[in-house]
This record gives structure tokens, C-alpha cells and sequence, in this order.
């Protein structure tokens, strides 16, 4: 990633908007939860599952301390693409 663009994409945070978070009752969509989300320019939505994959990805990575491992397996019961995510960084590990 160029320097320049770095820093732009660094210098344009995200904050949750309060009250802008709620269940979402959608057939069609996978998403139990999802937060509304505001940057510099942009109000966008992100959704649960999305920040339980870069949370997988920040753990693997060592920035937050290691889960419980039962803490996964519960986890993984509601969300079954925890395990997928969580092996496919463990065999690019190896």
C-alpha cells in the first residue's frame, strides 16, 4: 500500500454512532447484529460476523490476548465459520 494512502486510510477512523446498532431480522442475510459506523466521510454499517473474523485474524496475529478455547467452541456453534477461518490461518501459519 503506497505511503500516502496509508496515512489517509490511517488518519480516517471509524466510530460507532451511539444507538445505531440493532438486530436485523433479514431471511436473506446471515447478520444478527449490526452497528452503524461513521468516518470522516462515509456512515456505513458493519456487521457482527465481520468483526468476528478480525477479531479470529487479531488473535491470531498475537494483538489481543489468546480466547479461552471454550470460548471459541461456543463461538462456533452460533457462527459456523469461525472453525474455517480460524484453520485456514493456522495452515498459512505452518
Amino acid at each position: 500500500m503506497k505511503k500516502k494512502r496509508l496515512s489517509a486510510m490511517f488518519e480516517n477512523s471509524v466510530a460507532i454512532q451511539d444507538g445505531a446498532h440493532e438486530e436485523v431480522l433479514c431471511p436473506h442475510c446471515d447478520e444478527p447484529l449490526v452497528f452503524g459506523m461513521k468516518d470522516n466521510a462515509h456512515e456505513f454499517s458493519i456487521g457482527l460476523t465481520k468483526i468476528l473474523e478480525c477479531l479470529v485474524v487479531a488473535e491470531h496475529m498475537g494483538y489481543v490476548p489468546p480466547f479461552p478455547d471454550d470460548w471459541w467452541v461456543s463461538a462456533s456453534r452460533r457462527y459456523a465459520f469461525i472453525p474455517d477461518v480460524r484453520n485456514h490461518l493456522q495452515h498459512k501459519k505452518e
